[in-house]
């Protein structure tokens, strides 16, 4: 009763819609209920206010309920308050495909069946340095990739998340 509920809504094939509940007065902070048998298997890391949960659902579909595979989610979600928090999220590239609004878990597609058990977050670009013969795609890149946090799961390929960029308070002295 002390803490906010938030819910994991719609499921696409690579996302899932989580709830954007803002944190009620009074309330000493939030959860949120994983699908039946998904399990958070890593260690949890903060990054710009986004706490990125990686977690594993077993494949139960056989007949005697033990499977070898499973599906691996990379969970977004605001650390204060437990909203969605990988919205406009580009995968594989600063420039690939976005993400819609209420996005709050990817689907890691790491072309195999083990848990992913961490994730790394940089909030610098993680791109090799421009030739002097650059395309003007590979500058556009660079650009976008200035102002995103790079999240990289083992196997998986990298998600772009939008942050704040450049100067965000400053003081004045008279």
């Amino acid at each position: 009763a002390n803490l906010t509920a938030q819910t994991i809504g719609t499921t696409s094939a690579d996302t899932r819609a989580t709830s954007m509940n803002p944190l009620a007065s009074g309330k000493l902070g939030w959860y949120m209920d994983l699908p039946a048998g998904e399990r958070v298997v890593g260690n949890p890391r903060i990054e710009s206010g986004i706490l990125f949960i990686p977690t594993y659902l077993p494949d139960v579909s056989g007949t005697t309920g033990c499977a070898s595979n499973g599906s691996n989610w990379l969970y977004g979600l605001n650390a204060l308050s437990g909203a969605a928090g990988l919205m406009g999220v580009r995968v594989g590239s600063p420039t690939g495909d976005s993400k819609p609004s209420g996005s709050g878990a990817i689907k890691l597609e790491t072309g195999g069946s083990a848990p992913v058990t961490d994730t790394a977050a940089f909030v610098s670009p993680r791109i090799k340095p421009l030739s002097a013969t650059a395309t003007a795609t590979e500058v556009n890149n660079a650009i976008a990739a200035q102002c995103s946090m790079v999240v990289q799961a083992p196997g998986a390929q990298p998600l772009y998340v939008p942050r704040a960029c450049g100067r965000q308070s400053w003081r004045q002295i008279k």
